[in-house]
């Protein structure tokens, strides 16, 4: 027989050392009873009287209790309707709960959308729903011959042939997009040939997957969908190449080591001549400092433009010592650690100078926002990759923002910029592809432009938006919440 004390207590006593030697996170949760009925199970075990469901003030106080304690999490159990309260309660997102609601009001269609959402992810995994694609983007270069692109498939569902048979979209500089059926297929891996191109221009594409009875999709890069055939739904972001003469270059700065004092700014100029299209760009810099945190670093571009490459990280660490900001780094520089020896993602993207033309000042702008501790620049140094003698492709015909708010509940904005007139489409999808809705479909003048759209009694859930002008077109996820 076991006591209600060690239901309560002596297993969580006995688990408490292995928990401990594991690598699980542990969230302490607190247990609150609310309710009038006295005949529960819980009542009876736990030898406990419910808060009355009409004092919402003595739960919340509980609560706070709790928190003060060092909890993390507040169960709520008020009989057959399941509530839960984050101990933290104003941080809840507006959209899902507000400070109101506390516990007296539980998201109906919110929580059923989450039980739904762990349902489904444990029946995929049960029955294995997944589709693995391995693909290595193709290089941009001076190829001007056929280039073949290798997806290798791995799933334990059948994948599907003919008509419905993995496939790749391209494009040739922005325009419409190309299928390209299986050129060779050799087990789980398949071959795409893309037509040759000449100089100067850019190819975009993704791949695209479905299985033969036709429950799963997927693309490469991820965020499409569609089916039967798979990849009607585009991707938010596409692979692509360039084909051009690649010449890569790393300058340094010629006017450092320069002090770096308590509380001022420090700017140090790299001066480059060269006047080609920017494909991609690290910054490279050494710095002597004894407190790292204090370090505000930017880029600062030909045109002015101003990257963060580094924000009061290190805390009381020592220097930065070959430390390279590389958009493509494995590790963001947030999560690392003095001297910060390596390559790191830098707090705002590199790729905002992706298609800039190179010539002009860059400039590294250091300030130390705090006294007591100084340092030295000692060097820094940009790795350029750029393209000789070609247009500039940055794609700013049709500039799409994120449509805002998102999530909603009633009324969305979508933005856009036309650097000349077209004839715009905005459409919205479900998650099979199907067009639920047209927001608009008429031309526009070039300028800034924002058109509102009203869901109406559209069902809750994922949605995609499409805007499509006469040469580009982009699509991107939104969410409707009740």
């Amino acid at each position: 027989k076991i006591s209600r004390s060690d239901l309560l207590i002596g297993q969580h006593v006995l688990a408490a050392p292995i928990l401990r030697k594991s690598d699980l996170e542990i969230l302490p949760t607190g247990y609150m009873l609310v309710g009038e009925d006295l005949n529960t199970t819980v009542v009876y075990m736990s030898q406990t009287i419910p808060i009355p469901s009409n004092k919402p003030d003595i739960a919340v106080s509980t609560a706070i209790a709790g928190e003060m304690l060092g909890l993390k999490m507040i169960y709520l159990d008020a009989g057959t309707s399941p509530y839960f309260l984050q101990v933290d309660w104003y941080d809840f997102n507006d959209f899902y709960h507000t400070i109101n609601d506390l516990f007296d009001n539980c998201n109906i269609p919110y929580f059923k959308q989450m039980v739904q959402a762990a349902v489904a992810t444990m029946a995929s995994l049960s029955m294995d729903m997944k589709i693995d694609l391995v693909h290595d983007p193709l290089p941009s270069g001076n190829y001007t011959d056929d280039r073949i692109a290798k997806l290798f498939v791995g799933s334990s569902h059948a994948v599907a042939t003919g008509q419905n048979a993995p496939r790749m979209y391209y494009r040739v500089d922005g325009g419409e997009f190309f299928v390209l059926p299986p050129s060779d297929i050799v087990s789980d891996t398949f071959y795409f040939t893309i037509p040759g191109q000449p100089y100067g221009t850019t190819v975009d594409y993704y791949l695209a997957v479905q299985t033969e009875d036709g429950t799963m999709s997927a693309t490469l890069p991820g965020g499409g969908g569609g089916m039967n055939p798979p990849g009607t739904i585009a991707p938010e972001f596409f692979y692509s190449y360039m084909i051009a003469d690649i010449t890569t270059m790393t300058v340094c700065s010629n006017t450092v080591p320069k002090t770096i004092e308590n509380l001022q700014h420090l700017y140090d100029t790299i001066a480059f001549p060269s006047d080609m299209v920017l494909q991609d760009l690290n910054v490279q810099v050494d710095i002597s400092h004894t407190y790292d945190g204090d370090l505000e670093i930017y880029l600062i571009g030909p045109d002015g433009t101003q990257i963060a490459l580094c924000l009061n990280r290190g805390g009381s660490g020592n220097n930065f010592t070959g430390t390279i900001f590389d958009d493509e780094a494995d590790l963001p520089i947030a999560e690392g650690t003095p001297p910060f020896t390596g390559s790191y993602v830098p707090e705002e993207l590199l790729e905002a100078f992706i298609g800039d033309y190179t010539a002009g000042n860059w400039i590294l702008h250091i300030f130390d926002n705090d006294i007591n501790d100084q340092g030295t620049l000692n060097n820094w140094c940009l790795q350029f990759e750029m393209t000789v003698g070609i247009e500039n492709h940055k794609s700013n015909e049709l500039l799409v923002q994120q449509n805002y708010p998102n999530p909603f509940k009633e009324e969305t904005h979508f933005s856009f910029e036309l650097t000349e007139a077209d004839h715009i489409s905005i459409t919205v999808l479900d998650m099979m592809g199907r067009n639920v809705a047209t927001v608009a479909d008429r031309n526009f003048t070039a300028g800034k432009h924002t058109v509102t759209w009203n869901a109406g009694n559209m069902p809750a859930g994922n949605y995609f938006y499409r805007l499509q002008s006469e040469q580009f077109v982009e699509v991107k996820r939104m969410m409707i919440i009740k």
